[in-house]
């Protein structure tokens, strides 16, 4: 139990502190990717944060299918999503290799791995949305 506390106090440090270097960064350059990355960090931190308040105040994390404790998980990810598809370029978008494919049928063996705990929903979600954030980040590598 020592371990979670020091875990989620990490972890709320860290966001905080990349929230912060990002909202400062953009307030000076008024930059999109930078919104994007502020918005990202922020839904972190609104999960994070709940996850650490929950396991003090209950002893114990919170309900692997309940909506709320992935929240702001699964609204970051949108914001990530829109980082990498503003951060290309149109030759970048543009560009296709079978490698790309790759995350795929990895993925489906993730989801079926998932599927057996419960949150249909909210596995079907972050599968999918974790296999076009992989998929656009190898394409930007292959590039």
């Amino acid at each position: 139990m020592v371990m979670d506390y020091l875990e989620n106090t990490i972890q709320l440090v860290a966001i905080l502190a990349a929230l912060l270097i990002s909202l400062f960064k953009y307030i000076a350059h008024r930059n999109r990717s930078w919104f994007c990355l502020v918005a990202f960090y922020l839904g972190n931190l609104l999960s994070t944060y709940f996850w650490a308040s929950y396991l003090v105040i209950m002893g114990d994390t919170p309900n692997v299918s309940d909506v709320l404790a992935y929240f702001g998980w699964d609204t970051a990810y949108l914001f990530l999503l829109l980082l990498l598809i503003v951060g290309k370029s149109r030759e970048e978008r543009r560009f296709f290799h079978a490698l790309l494919l790759v995350p795929i049928p990895l993925n489906i063996c993730q989801l079926l791995l998932y599927l057996q705990y419960g949150g249909l929903f909210n596995n079907l979600y972050q599968v999918g949305v974790g296999t076009v954030l992989a998929c656009l980040s190898l394409q930007s590598y292959l590039w």
